[in-house]
């Protein structure tokens, strides 16, 4: 089950849920704002998705 979280850009910074954001190089260290919740959720969908990204890229 896929669940959208709502987003936007603010420049060059993805917004999560109006209150996280997401800075270059967008890894989960680079997560900051929002409630500690918010926080580490961000963080679990951006670990979970560059590692889906990274099993593409080899060719799996």
């Amino acid at each position: 089950m896929m669940i959208r979280l709502p987003v936007r850009w603010d420049k060059t910074v993805i917004v999560v849920m109006n209150a996280v954001r997401v800075s270059s190089p967008y890894t989960p260290e680079s997560v900051s704002g929002g409630t500690p919740a918010a926080n580490e959720r961000v963080k679990k969908v951006l670990e979970l998705e560059r590692k889906r990204l990274q099993t593409r890229g080899s060719g799996q």
